[in-house]
């Protein structure tokens, strides 16, 4: 039952790592922006730069700064990086530095990178929640490897 558990997680992950239609169904818009609310309403708790973020307007909250989309993908990077935090990968240097890197070269702005990496957050505690007390079977790992890289 175990292994049957591990092989749907596993599925799930690689469903949310895979753009189009599998990720789409993976997270819905309004699972998607209640996590950005979340992030919006402790936004003075991250780094906007070298200061702390300023609270959230209510324009803001109204058209959050990262929108649905980017978000839904980021949680589902997040997802994937904390399976890799699992299984003993190196997820920063393969997954979520590149990420990162890739935002700013996309000129977002450190308040939008602030709530970025808080998203990605939030999809590893996610993954980390689903599969804690479990090891990383084989499978897992294997399908990792092809999937921890970030890659845009």
């Amino acid at each position: 039952m175990r292994a049957v558990a591990q092989a749907a997680i596993m599925g799930a992950a690689l469903a949310c790592a895979t753009p189009g239609a599998a990720q789409d169904a993976a997270l819905s818009d309004q699972q998607v922006s209640a996590v950005l609310g979340a992030v919006l309403g402790n936004i003075v708790r991250l780094r906007c730069g070298p200061a702390q973020c300023e609270p959230a307007t209510a324009e803001e909250a109204a058209t959050p700064p990262v929108p649905v989309p980017v978000a839904r993908t980021v949680i589902s990077r997040g997802f994937v990086s904390g399976l890799g935090q699992h299984c003993q990968l190196d997820w920063v240097a393969r997954s979520f530095q590149p990420m990162m890197a890739n935002y700013r070269r996309e000129r977002m702005s450190e308040r939008q990178m602030a709530i970025i990496g808080a998203l990605h957050g939030f999809g590893m505690s996610e993954a980390s929640r689903r599969v804690q007390g479990q090891a990383c079977p084989d499978m897992m790992r294997s399908a990792l490897e092809g999937r921890l890289d970030y890659n845009r």
